[in-house]
């Protein structure tokens, strides 16, 4: 399933129906390459698919078959293990690689490592050799190789899958022309599922890959089919499909020409890990992932649990008025998001929106109850002038039960809700002087919210003493200085310990931020007690 390189293929913009359908019953199988390969790819992808294509590594004794079926097996998806690292040496230029001199012996000791896993509750099946027309394989060599893994695993399924056009009609690149299409009579005897990878195409009414698969069924009939849905978009995708969100119908193609097909058994998509200068499913928007879950849903008939109720944060508001936090169901399947309304003093506002961008996915944020770590998903909301200074909540949407009200983080203004002001000014005020018994007095402000009662912190050196609402009342003057409001003025016992110590003040923005304030001792600036 590695991507070939094929000639674009000009191809009809055809936009048929995202409605959701039943697949039919010869279809089993729904997985990605690589949609296990990391703990964060099976965490993904796991509500909606049963299998996922793994491959082997050149060291025997590699531990990264045996994580990768220990992790999936849970939840009920299946190995197609690609084993070709186990029989092919020679592999540093992945197009020519030839068979190890001690195949056989490494077969044997790969499958001794690994035989307490490689049971059929785990494994779906193996590759013994992937596009081996296009890469010019000897079929002889091929055909023994599938039955000598067919020895070991006589339960396990042999899937093919070939590129096309480049495989069968050897229509490949200047430095290729496979002729073991041509010159092999024999019939895979070994092989149970069959398939051809053909990217940058609409496969409904693309007439090469129409007539390339026409061929290949003919010429070995009686074959399960794997269909290989394109799942990856680079620039020349753009002039065949579109641009990347055109990726979710294209899916929506392969998936409705793999319905009609009695033979098929197995819908996968290539390729779900990263990919260099491609973007892969893992990078797809939620528009075109939201077609592949409804797809893998539909062939699987997986779907989410309800043991957990929605869950999140909410970071705060900046000054912008920009309310920002994250929030998940844990039960929920890839790129399903709990609905998110914003509250204005108890009052319903509006409802908050994600990013699609999978930069805004986060792994490790949404334990759920039972189960895996799944993802949680940023929100970014913009809320109205009119939000200022009242306190906003925000409420989580279960997909299946009630809302939850998300818990502002610590640092947000007005927790338990959040609250907002503009920082167009900055703090400012006075501190009068320290009595002799330590009575700080003065006021504070902050002139972007001039009715709220702000506070002031006290500091000796690098030593902070602490911070104080100034909650009195102030005259006139003062009032003028902040732009209203008359509540600025403090009166604040200093603990004995700054007794004899300069001291500062300044005064807090409401947002963020601070301005240490004059006042009428000693250099303008310092002050101080006890005999200071």
């Amino acid at each position: 399933m590695k991507k070939p390189r094929i000639e674009l293929v000009a191809a009809a913009l055809l936009l048929g129906s995202l409605i959701s359908l039943p697949a039919l019953a010869q279809i089993q199988y729904f997985g990605y390459v690589g949609g296990a390969d990391n703990d964060f790819s099976l965490a993904a992808t796991r509500g909606f698919t049963n299998f996922a294509q793994i491959s082997t590594e050149s060291d025997l004794a590699g531990t990264f078959i045996r994580s990768r079926l220990t992790a999936m097996t849970p939840y009920g998806i299946k190995a197609m293990i690609d084993l070709g690292l186990v029989l092919w040496c020679d592999y540093a230029n992945d197009e020519h690689y030839v068979l190890c001199n001690n195949f056989a012996q490494r077969l044997s000791t790969w499958h001794q490592n690994n035989n307490d896993l490689l049971t059929p509750d785990r494994v779906l099946a193996f590759s013994v050799r992937d596009e081996p027309f296009r890469h010019d394989v000897d079929m002889a060599t091929y055909d023994y190789l599938a039955h000598l893994v067919k020895s070991h695993f006589p339960w396990a399924k042999i899937y093919l899958v070939e590129s096309s056009p480049c495989g069968i009609q050897g229509s490949c690149g200047p430095d290729d022309n496979p002729t073991a299409y041509a010159n092999y009579h024999g019939t895979l005897p070994d092989v149970d599922w069959i398939g051809l990878d053909h990217y940058l195409i609409w496969p409904r009414t693309d007439s090469t890959f129409q007539s390339m698969r026409a061929t290949f069924k003919s010429r070995f009939p009686g074959k399960k089919w794997i269909y290989v849905m394109d799942g990856y978009w680079d620039l020349n995708h753009f002039w065949t499909v579109g641009p990347p969100s055109a990726m979710g119908q294209v899916a929506r193609d392969w998936y409705d020409v793999a319905r009609a097909d009695p033979d098929a058994i197995l819908l996968g998509v290539f390729i779900w890990s990263r990919l260099g200068g491609s973007t892969t499913s893992v990078d797809f928007g939620c528009d075109v992932l939201a077609e592949h879950v409804a797809i893998g849903k539909a062939i699987t008939s997986k779907g989410r649990s309800q043991t957990s109720s929605a869950t999140g944060n909410f970071y705060g508001i900046d000054s912008n008025g920009v309310a920002t936090g994250w929030a998940c169901d844990p039960d929920a399947l890839l790129c399903e998001r709990p609905r998110l309304d914003y509250f204005v003093n108890g009052i319903y506002g509006g409802q908050v929106s994600y990013p699609d961008d999978a930069s805004a996915r986060l792994f490790g944020y949404c334990a759920a109850l039972s189960g895996p770590t799944t993802l949680g998903y940023t929100f970014r909301q913009n809320l109205p002038y009119s939000t200022i200074g009242a306190p906003v909540t925000i409420y989580a949407h279960d997909l299946d039960s009630a809302a939850t009200s998300l818990l502002p983080t610590w640092w947000c203004a007005g927790n338990p809700a959040c609250i907002w002001y503009t920082n167009f000014s900055p703090p400012k005020g006075y501190m009068d002087y320290i009595s002799y018994s330590g009575i700080a007095t003065g006021w504070v402000c902050d002139p972007d919210a001039p009715l709220v009662s702000t506070t002031v912190r006290f500091a000796s050196g690098a030593l902070n003493i602490g911070t104080y609402t100034a909650t009195l009342s102030n005259e006139q003057a003062v009032s003028n200085e902040c732009g209203g409001g008359t509540l600025h003025r403090f009166s604040v016992q200093l603990p004995a310990w700054t007794s004899g110590k300069g001291i500062h003040a300044f005064a807090e923005d409401l947002m963020s931020g601070e301005v240490q304030i004059p006042s009428l001792c000693g250099d303008g600036w310092t002050c101080g007690w006890g005999g200071y």
